[in-house]
């Protein structure tokens, strides 16, 4: 529409201005690579990023464009060796986990999706998503009784109340209600942060229909 495309032309002046004012500017040829990509010219984005790439070694703000350009391109392999570049010097980087682990289902590379995720828990295991993450794409592959691990193994080893409330909501959007309760019990009879738990409690019952 005329909105995004009058949005387009602005960044795309303002890489101009940038690559003007340096033309081995990092931020100049990144937006130009993202307006190629708005108006679906892949290999044009893809050659604006490859000019800034050595000097940033795989910047994850850099790579996520880049991952979608190659995309576009139909260079699966490419993006996947992208990524896994991206995330071996910048292990942090959730998102590019995250972008590398959609195209690897896309493509029906289900174990090779799996061990993204499991790489990510490796590195981000303190976190309750990464656990939320591995047990949703076991659901999704009929892994029950993987899924059910992934949950107990976040609640076990984080102790939060963010923990047990996600793997109740796990089981509460199934409608599972009663199992998403004996886990916020289980959580209370613990001692994780009672209050914060029996506010879930009362949202599950009202998800429920018992209030």
């Amino acid at each position: 529409n005329m909105a995004e495309a009058r949005f387009v032309a602005a960044v795309e002046n303002i890489a101009g201005q940038l690559r003007k004012r340096n033309p081995a500017s990092f931020d100049g040829w990144r937006l130009d690579g993202i307006v190629k990509l708005a108006r679906k010219d892949a290999a044009g984005a893809t050659d604006s990023f490859a000019r800034v790439e050595a000097a940033r070694q795989r910047d994850p703000a850099l790579a996520l464009p880049w991952l979608d350009a190659l995309q576009m391109a139909g260079k699966p392999d490419a993006a996947k060796r992208l990524a896994e570049e991206t995330i071996e010097k910048h292990p942090q980087a959730d998102a590019v986990y995250d972008a590398l682990y959609a195209l690897l289902v896309r493509e029906k590379r289900f174990e090779e999706a799996e061990a993204v995720l499991r790489r990510k828990l490796e590195k981000r295991g303190g976190e309750a998503r990464p656990h939320l993450q591995l047990a949703e794409f076991y659901a999704r592959q009929g892994r029950e009784a993987d899924a059910e691990a992934a949950l107990r193994t976040m609640m076990a080893k984080l102790k939060s109340a963010l923990a047990y409330g996600l793997a109740a909501e796990f089981y509460a959007v199934r409608g599972e209600f009663a199992r998403a309760e004996a886990i916020l019990q289980a959580g209370m009879q613990a001692g994780v942060d009672r209050p914060t738990l029996q506010g879930k409690l009362a949202w599950l019952r009202r998800e429920a229909g018992d209030l």
